[in-house]
């Protein structure tokens, strides 16, 4: 049974310790964890097993125990900070808006930008991430369109490489059309 607490406890403050690596760099960095073509999504669904594997082996060991009352007050203290750290730390500044992925590689294969297209009442636009490895991007460029307006999932762009610049031209809803450069 002391095993057993021993072992919740570890993998409690190993999951906090890496919530909380997630929050620093996602708020005081210019990199995202971006886990496929999904921000979020993955990685609170896994954070969510994490916590109900925590808060499940806490109530084992509550259960199980009998000398210790205070165990299920401590479980339930715990998972709430568990769950506190995940809201803070995974939840996106754009969790209002209605986001979209695409990726786009260059020819070679050798750099990825990954396009998030959002929306949100009259604003929109698209931020550009360079993909640094299958979780990590970092932030390059962003683009704000009008009322909304969805260039990519329109169509409405055109995609060029030169080497480790994608120039991509993009229409801000007003038949005005932009090209940026991404340097990767």
């Amino acid at each position: 049974m002391k095993k057993f607490k021993i072992i919740s406890g570890i993998l409690s403050e190993v999951f906090i310790l890496l919530v909380l690596v997630i929050f620093i760099t996602e708020r005081y960095s210019n990199y995202r964890f971006l886990v496929g073509s999904t921000d979020g999504d993955t990685l609170n669904g896994i954070f969510l097993v994490c916590s109900a594997g925590c808060l499940f082996v806490s109530a084992i060991s509550a259960i199980i125990s009998k000398t210790e009352r205070h165990i299920v007050f401590n479980s339930f203290i715990r998972f709430l900070c568990i769950g506190v750290f995940c809201a803070f730390a995974l939840i996106p500044t754009s969790v209002s808006k209605d986001c979209e992925y695409y990726t786009f590689t260059s020819p070679d294969g050798a750099h990825t930008v990954v396009a998030e297209e959002w929306s949100y009442l009259l604003a929109g636009g698209v931020d550009f991430y360079e993909r640094i490895n299958p979780m990590l991007v970092i932030c390059k460029e962003n683009f704000s369109t009008d009322d909304g307006y969805r260039a990519i999932s329109s169509g409405d762009y055109s995609v060029e490489w030169k080497e480790n610049v994608m120039s991509i031209t993009l229409q801000n809803g007003n038949n005005i059309y932009k090209t940026i450069n991404i340097t990767v």
